[in-house]
């Protein structure tokens, strides 16, 4: 089943490859690093972040969701399209926090665990520094 999948959606992503605001967009992030794109649908936004996956397989894409919600239907979106594209490392999940610093409880223990492996997954990628040392080295905001 995965051969199928997967062979329907290369095409999708090689003539998206040779579209001219693809190759556009492509020169924009070798030179800027980041990317806002507010503009994508919710429903598109999984498949931008395959694509800039496969346009740049050395940099973390870095996705923000609005909630909970809207960030656990990006993921499993993504990793339909992770096995559909049959792209190597699996999408990564980092929860929010859902405590404020003033208060005295810690978040539910499978939201710290899922935040730790995702920091020690990604822990040889990040560089150390500002922000802006962090976007030049290829952190993209999806």
């Amino acid at each position: 089943m995965r051969a199928n999948v997967t062979s329907t959606a290369e095409p999708i992503f090689q003539a998206l490859r040779r579209t001219g605001v693809v190759e556009g967009l492509r020169g924009r992030l070798a030179t800027r690093g980041n990317f806002h794109c507010e503009s994508i649908g919710a429903s598109a936004a999984p498949a931008f972040a395959m694509l800039l996956r496969e346009l740049f397989p050395a940099r973390t894409i870095v996705a923000v969701c609005a909630d909970l919600k809207a960030q656990e239907i990006f993921q499993q979106d993504l990793e339909t399209w992770h096995v559909a594209t049959g792209a190597g490392t699996k999408p990564l999940f980092f929860p929010a926090w859902e405590v404020l610093p003033h208060e005295s409880k810690l978040p539910r223990q499978d939201v710290i665990s899922e935040r730790l492996e995702t920091l020690v997954r990604l822990s040889p990628s990040i560089p150390t520094g500002s922000p802006d040392t962090a976007a030049r080295h290829g952190l993209t905001v999806v």
